[in-house]
C-alpha cells in the first residue's frame, strides 16, 4: 500500500486489507508470523527501492535512445537527398549533418501536444525567439541574384556602418533585447559582392566609424557583421558573430574636386 510516508505492507483477507481492529483480533501466533513476514517484505522492499532510482534512469535512457533511432529513421532519408542535390558544397553537407543531428537530439520538439507529455529525461522543447520548431532550421537568404545578370552595381545614398556592412538586429523581449540569425540584415557590400559598389565620398566620410570600417574590409578582403561598438570594445553585451563573408568588389567614390 502506499502511504504518507512511501509504500508499506498490510494483511488481507479474502481479497480486503484487514482493519487494524481486525488484525488484532487475530490469534497471537497468527499476528506474529504476519509481522514476521511484514518485516522480511520490507527488508527485500528496501533493497528494491535503493535499485530504483538506477532502473528508472536506465529506462529513461533507453526511451530516449529508442526515440532517437525513430527519429533518425524518420529524417535520415530527407536528409540525404538534400545532401545528394548539394553534394559539391561541402560547408552545405556540413550544415545538413549539424540539421540532422540537431532535430534527432531535440526530437520532443516536435511531438504534438496530444500525443502525450514527453517523459521526464527526454531533451526538452527547442526554446527562444524563434516560433516554431521548423523555424530553426529556416535559411536566411541575405543576397539573392536569381533575377540578375552580369556584375552586380549597386549605389549606396546612406552609407552608414551597418547599411554598408550589414547588422544583426535585435527585438524587445520581456524588457531585453534578443536576437535569432533570423534577424541578420545585409549590407551593400553583400548587394554589391562580384561588382562594384558606388558611394558618395562626402556622405561616407560624414558616417561615424564607416569609412575605417570600409577600408578595414577591402584591405582583410572580408565582410565582418559586427556592431561598432562592439568593434571598438564599447560594449560588451554579447551577440551573433556571423562568419566572415570573403569579398571581392571595386568601390567607386565619388564627389567634388576639393574633397578628392
Amino acid at each position: 500500500m502506499r502511504t504518507p510516508a512511501g509504500v508499506g505492507f498490510a494483511p488481507m483477507h479474502e481479497g480486503e486489507v484487514i482493519s487494524p481492529d481486525a488484525f488484532q483480533a487475530l490469534p497471537e501466533e497468527k499476528r506474529h508470523r504476519i509481522e514476521h513476514e511484514v518485516e522480511t517484505l520490507q527488508a527485500e522492499l528496501q533493497v528494491v527501492m535503493r535499485e530504483l532510482p538506477a532502473l528508472v534512469r536506465e529506462s529513461r535512457r533507453r526511451l530516449h535512445e529508442y526515440n532517437r533511432e525513430v527519429t533518425r529513421f524518420a529524417v535520415e532519408h530527407l536528409i540525404d537527398e538534400l545532401r545528394k542535390a548539394h553534394a559539391g558544397l561541402k560547408n552545405v553537407v556540413a550544415y545538413f549533418d549539424a540539421v540532422q543531428d540537431d532535430i534527432i537530439e531535440n526530437f520532443n520538439a516536435f511531438v504534438r501536444p496530444d500525443e502525450g507529455e514527453p517523459a521526464p529525461g527526454q531533451a526538452p522543447p527547442v526554446a527562444g525567439m524563434l516560433g516554431t520548431p521548423f523555424e530553426r532550421y529556416a535559411v536566411n537568404v541575405v543576397v539573392d541574384r536569381r533575377a540578375e545578370k552580369g556584375s552586380p552595381v549597386v549605389y549606396e545614398d546612406h552609407p552608414t556602418h551597418q547599411r554598408l556592412l550589414g547588422d544583426a538586429e535585435h527585438v524587445a523581449h520581456l524588457g531585453a533585447l534578443v536576437t535569432d540569425f533570423t534577424l541578420i540584415k545585409p549590407g551593400a557590400l553583400h548587394r554589391a559582392n562580384g561588382g562594384h559598389l558606388i558611394v558618395d565620398a562626402l556622405r561616407l566620410l560624414q558616417q561615424p566609424f564607416a569609412y575605417d570600417a570600409l577600408k578595414q574590409a577591402l584591405r582583410a578582403r572580408q565582410i565582418r557583421i559586427e556592431s561598432p561598438g562592439r568593434a571598438l570594445s564599447m560594449i560588451s553585451t554579447r551577440s551573433l558573430e556571423p562568419e566572415p563573408i570573403p569579398l571581392n568588389v571595386k568601390v567607386v567614390l565619388i564627389g567634388d574636386r576639393m574633397l578628392y
